[in-house]
């Protein structure tokens, strides 16, 4: 969760919380639990499986979201880490560059950030669809 100042990656901590660790940002979601979740994009997409990330249309849902959030769901504060610009309040701001294989392990750590399963409220639930519009950021 830490930045690259060598590719210009932002530290995901600066604006996202993981509880237990240093990262501590509340400008973002927290993504404490991130693997126990159904969604990303705040409902945008929806895993279809109990399995959640681990089916390969999500997995590469949530490696182009990390890579390119603004080009997923326009709108999206999120920085880009496919080296190209993103706008935030009309302002142009240059992204950071992160390869598939950082980009694949943060999706890693993401999908290992579990509740315990007693504590799992979607447990059982069913899933409706995938690809579906939601308002919100992030």
């Amino acid at each position: 969760m830490q930045g690259n100042p060598g590719t210009g990656a932002i530290a995901c901590a600066s604006c996202h919380r993981v509880q237990g660790t240093p990262a501590g940002g509340v400008s973002g979601p927290d993504l404490s639990f991130f693997g126990t979740r159904r969604t990303l994009g705040a409902g945008m997409w929806e895993a279809m499986s109990p399995e959640h990330w681990a089916e390969p249309q999500a997995a590469a849902a949530l490696h182009a979201w990390i890579k390119h959030s603004p080009k997923v769901k326009p709108g999206s504060l999120m920085p880009t880490y496919d080296g190209s610009t993103y706008v935030v309040d009309g302002k142009s701001i240059q992204g950071g560059r992160l390869t598939d294989g950082e980009i694949d392990d943060i999706a890693a750590y993401l999908r290992s950030l579990r509740l315990p399963d007693e504590a799992d409220y979607w447990q059982g639930s069913p899933v409706h669809g995938t690809n579906t519009t939601a308002g919100g950021s992030q």
